[in-house]
């Protein structure tokens, strides 16, 4: 396994593929029970500008939770969103399970429910899988349907109709 932590290491930061391959080392070495690592590495990646920071940071999130640290996740969420531009949906779910990993789930579905995108049915499906994730189930289900008999909500995200060419 070393070897091939190694070939991965060997990518340089010039790489066209520089962030899937970082995402695959994180991934590697989190399997192999070194997830401190594996959220140092892609701490370092979601630090660099220029990257496709929504998947990113879900992949540092995601280590930090199992790897018991989900306040560090939110930590490195803040820290990005103390840039310009806010916290759009793509990040905002994003940070949904690391409050309830945290025994916050009321404070998290209090977020959701109050971000501009929190009556969508795309909010709805995250919202229910957090109530589910705490084993409230019988409430998932209940936010499931009231997005199902409800009528569609319009979203806030720019839309066209234009053809993209």
């Amino acid at each position: 396994m070393e070897g091939a932590i190694a070939v991965y290491r060997q990518f340089d930061d010039s790489s066209a593929y520089r962030g899937s391959v970082t995402v695959d080392l994180a991934q590697l070495l989190a399997r192999q029970g070194r997830g401190g690592e594996a959220i140092e590495v892609m701490r370092a990646l979601a630090g660099r500008t220029g990257q496709a920071v929504d998947w990113i940071l879900h992949v540092l999130c995601t280590l930090c939770a199992e790897e018991g640290r989900p306040e560090d996740g939110l930590a490195h969420l803040d820290t990005f969103l103390e840039r310009p531009g806010g916290e759009e949906w793509d990040l905002f779910w994003i940070r949904l399970p690391l409050p309830a990993a945290c025994d916050r789930v009321d404070e998290a579905l209090e977020r959701a429910r109050a971000h501009p995108e929190g009556g969508t049915w795309c909010a709805a499906e995250h919202i229910a899988a957090l109530l589910a994730g705490a084993g409230r189930t019988e409430e998932a289900v209940a936010v499931l349907h009231q997005v199902k008999s409800a009528p569609p909500q319009p979203s806030t995200v720019a839309w066209s109709e234009e053809p993209p060419f």
